[in-house]
């Protein structure tokens, strides 16, 4: 990001994460973003080779995969059928106010945009919930996040980008409403919602800062007598807007809420890979007690087939397709995202 002015540098290596510019290009061909087998166009996933890349040339035929996935969240202490949907295609942003551009041009950023949609019902108060994330192909970091949260109560929305270095929230629970604080980016930090996309990238042994993710149901800017708490990797699985930490009771103002600081707090978790022969591969990250947080798996294209998050997740992808989604919107289309 140039110093000069608000505006992400297309070129130069040394934007964002472009130090680890080369060691991100060799961990790409790894990398999983999308789902499904080898299958003709139309049926199944494309898989072109190098297609699992950001950087490959691949997606420049503009076309996106879509992956589904099934499985449950845990939420108010029950497990509830959920659907996520990956979306995942080649866009280009302008690079001042990092909004996308049709028609590609020298000055303009490529990336490769993933969006995630997940719905659940918990009786009669529904979540659905969508991330948008801007991932620049040069190197695989995030230039550009979005987050939101909508159920029976209300909508809450989170923001990031690498021109402001900020993440903005905008909740509607009580002594939350419009907060922020800065957070430029970092090799080492992820936002949770970033790591079914990027884990694959990540070494044996490296260390992530893990941010709540951008689609919470709180604000992730958080009050400072909860900085020594972990971060959760999804919604969480405790009536957190009713009960005051460590107690039965009902919070009341000065127990759980209080003035934001300005503070984004991060959890520290440590990469294990396990390698399967010719079967792909399983990463986990772990906390400071050895135990697992979260276990990505990846088929041997590299691509996304499941995911655990301890306690709140567990998803199998059941179909995958190639193609322009945005022009399927017909009653028999809903055949492609259905499980074989």
């Amino acid at each position: 990001m140039s110093s000069s002015s608000n505006r992400l540098d297309v070129g130069s290596p040394q934007s964002l994460r472009g130090q680890q510019s080369l060691r991100w290009c060799a961990a790409l061909s790894l990398i999983a973003l999308a789902a499904g087998c080898a299958a003709s166009r139309g049926g199944g996933l494309d898989d072109a080779p190098g297609a699992a890349r950001f950087d490959s040339a691949a997606w420049d035929d503009g076309m996106a995969v879509v992956s589904v996935f099934r499985g449950r969240v845990k939420r108010y202490g029950v497990w509830r059928s959920a659907e996520a949907r990956d979306y995942l295609v080649r866009e280009y942003l302008e690079p001042t106010e990092l909004t996308k551009r049709d028609t590609p041009s020298a000055e303009l950023v490529p990336v490769l945009k993933a969006n995630r949609l997940v719905q659940f019902e918990t009786g009669s108060y529904g979540y659905r919930l969508m991330s948008t994330l801007s991932f620049r192909r040069a190197d695989g970091a995030l230039v550009r996040g979005r987050g939101s949260c909508q159920n029976a109560c209300g909508l809450v929305t989170h923001a990031w980008d690498v021109v402001s270095g900020r993440v903005d929230s905008d909740s509607y629970w009580e002594h939350e409403g419009q907060s922020g604080a800065t957070l430029p980016a970092a090799d080492d930090r992820r936002f949770a919602d970033e790591l079914p996309f990027v884990a694959n990238m990540l070494a044996h042994g490296s260390v992530v800062r893990v941010v709540l993710p951008l689609v919470s149901p709180r604000s992730i800017v958080r009050t400072a007598d909860e900085q020594s708490a972990d971060t959760g990797l999804g919604l969480g699985d405790i009536c957190e807007e009713c009960l005051a930490p460590g107690s039965g009771t009902r919070a009341t103002e000065g127990s759980r809420f209080g003035p934001m600081p300005g503070h984004v707090r991060a959890q520290r978790l440590t990469v294990q890979r396990e390698e399967r022969t010719g079967d792909g591969a399983t990463v986990r990250l772990v906390d400071g007690a050895a135990s697992v947080v979260a276990e990505f798996n990846y088929d041997a294209a590299g691509h996304l087939s499941g995911w655990t998050i301890r306690g709140e997740q567990e998803f199998e992808r059941v179909r995958a397709f190639r193609g322009p989604y945005w022009e399927l919107v017909a009653e028999a289309d809903r055949a492609r995202v259905r499980a074989r």
